[in-house]
């Protein structure tokens, strides 16, 4: 039988911090806070990986992508996050498999042990789906493949904040405006938005253009005065 023994995060972050670091850190990664990295190479695509806690006493690695064209709301206000300390997933993949989570009630000896092999095994993942949303039409090719990953038990689509409110700006960043006014108003909707907030982000969202289906990242932005 098990004895309990919650497992604080630094200590975590002391056992994963470098077996993540040696994987991430070469491909530009920065550690921002316990247990978050956050590569800014691509930005205004930048690429997070973390570690959440779940119930029943788990923690397991998730990775995503922030983009910094996407708002978030906090506190009531819009407010953006277009440095790494400020990140903020936007496209959430969780792995929704047992054998890359570790309990964190047992003490830090079974973190310590599988902590290798679940890094190993999730960094891979990640560089795999990273790779595939390196530009911003790329992202409506990821929003899809995330819809049928998260359509197979346990939390859906919708159950992650920002998944509608980024696929509204990637939309409309796609020259697909309409569909992206649709998805905006599932978000203000799901989420009983003031008059006055869902003002500002449907025009917000209405300043959003088409960006050059070159496949390259263009320098977006917010405006100032919403920040």
């Amino acid at each position: 039988m098990s004895t309990f023994e919650l497992v604080r995060l630094k200590d975590i972050h002391r056992i994963v911090q470098p077996l993540v670091q040696a994987r991430l850190e070469p491909r530009g990664f920065e550690c921002v806070n316990k247990l978050r990295w956050v590569r800014s190479a691509d930005a205004p695509i930048r690429q997070v990986f973390d570690f959440q806690e779940w119930k029943g006493g788990q923690i397991a690695p998730r990775w995503g992508l922030s983009l910094d064209f996407v708002p978030h709301m906090s506190g009531g206000r819009i407010k953006w996050h277009r440095t790494p300390n400020s990140a903020v997933i936007d496209l959430c993949v969780d792995a929704r498999d047992r054998t890359l989570d570790m309990p964190y009630t047992e003490g830090i000896d079974p973190i310590a042990r599988r902590a290798s092999t679940v890094i190993a095994e999730a960094v891979a993942r990640a560089h795999k789906f990273w790779d595939s949303a390196r530009t911003v039409p790329d992202l409506l090719a990821a929003f899809d493949w995330l819809k049928r990953h998260l359509s197979t038990g346990g939390l859906g689509f919708d159950n992650y904040v920002q998944h509608p409110l980024a696929l509204a700006f990637v939309l409309a960043l796609n020259g697909r405006s309409t569909e992206g006014q649709q998805e905006m108003e599932r978000f203000i909707s799901r989420y009983r938005l003031d008059s006055e907030t869902a003002a500002q982000l449907r025009q917000l969202l209405s300043d959003t253009k088409a960006q050059p289906s070159d496949g390259a990242n263009a320098a977006l932005g917010a405006p100032r005065s919403s920040s």
